[in-house]
């Protein structure tokens, strides 16, 4: 009988054998769970509003969810290899810019049922 190996030993200094070790993987597994769980239901519902907004392609919305799963899985992958340091130094980068956006919503802001709350970037809109 032999004893299969972990992948990444204790000792490995890897970034990705570090990362392994440090992170909590119930809390990754749950995210990306949900993420799954979101795409699995837009297959559900995106016939129907793909009909009503008469587009062709009856799952349309589905491969889109499916594109931005992917890329939120990559992004919550990659911030989980972040340093405490480095995540808190994201955060506030990324808070301001938000709220850069937000005060810059009423000039570049495009209505949608009646709000000015999204900005448009080609086919991809963006409410901040």
């Amino acid at each position: 009988m032999s004893i299969k190996a972990h992948p990444f030993a204790r000792t490995d200094r890897s970034a990705v054998g570090v990362w392994w070790w440090t992170s909590d993987h119930i809390l990754l597994g749950a995210v990306i769970a949900l993420i799954v769980v979101g795409v699995t239901l837009s297959f559900g519902s995106s016939p129907a509003a793909a009909l009503r907004m008469h587009i062709p392609d009856k799952f349309h919305f589905a491969t889109r969810q499916c594109a931005f799963g992917v890329l939120a899985g990559l992004v919550v992958v990659a911030v989980s290899m972040l340093s405490p340091k480095g995540i808190r130094r994201l955060a506030v980068a990324v808070y301001a810019v938000a709220i850069l956006i937000m005060l810059a919503l009423p000039l570049l802001g495009h209505s949608a049922k009646g709000a000015d709350r999204w900005l448009a970037f080609g086919g991809f809109s963006l409410q901040p």
